[in-house]
């Protein structure tokens, strides 16, 4: 784990979710990203400051929230470890799925619910859909969470198909960590199934495994 992104909006959540990607880089040695994207036109970062200053308006917006995100980005929880900022236009799950391909990104922490969200109602739909569509894994924290020792991990699966990817990549996480691993399968009642055929299942995934998997 080389690169982690924490997309900001400044919210309650996406604070907590840089808590524990600040927690997770010091962790891992990885490189800390923090992406706000702003309400300006996609591009607007790398137009020239002369080609800014045609719009004095968006150029403040972009010029506030740059400054804000820098100054955010020196805020004590970022101390000892690595960290970028970026400010990016358009809309907010394609920037952050742009950025995690362009940047080689291993993991994406962000809040469950952004900026204005009802508390308690609905995880944000730019959670939603990076969740869906991002191509490495996705950790989504919930407001006001503090980030403390993680010493257990749930790997929930049907252990089903090509899960050897995903068991590795939780693996490594759990082996930085210190952590061990569950292995939980939720049986219900239209996909039932027996536990000799359930215990099968999770010693192959296990198998795929270097010893200490647990």
């Amino acid at each position: 784990m080389k690169n982690i992104l924490v997309p900001i909006d400044f919210s309650s959540s996406s604070v907590s979710a840089s808590k524990m990607g600040a927690y997770l880089a010091k962790k891992t040695g990885a490189t800390l990203h923090l992406l706000h994207v702003a309400n300006i036109p996609v591009g607007w970062a790398n137009q020239s400051l002369k080609e800014r200053q045609k719009n004095p308006a968006l150029e403040k917006r972009f010029a506030d929230a740059e400054a804000k995100l820098r100054k955010f980005s020196k805020s004590p929880i970022f101390k000892s470890i690595s960290v970028t900022i970026s400010i990016k236009g358009d809309v907010a799950f394609e920037q952050i799925l742009t950025f995690v391909k362009a940047n080689q990104i291993h993991l994406i922490v962000m809040g469950a619910h952004g900026a204005g969200v009802t508390a308690g109602l609905f995880i944000g739909s730019t959670a939603q859909r990076v969740l869906r569509m991002a191509s490495c894994p996705v950790l989504s924290v919930k407001r006001n969470y503090i980030p403390k020792d993680i010493r257990k991990i749930v790997f929930a699966s049907d252990f089903e198909g090509k899960i050897t990817q995903p068991v590795n990549t939780i693996k490594k996480l759990a082996t930085n960590l210190k952590a061990s691993i569950d292995l939980l399968y939720v049986n219900t009642p239209t996909r039932f199934k027996n536990s000799v055929e359930l215990t099968k299942r999770m010693n192959a995934a296990v198998r795929t495994q270097k010893p200490g998997f647990i």
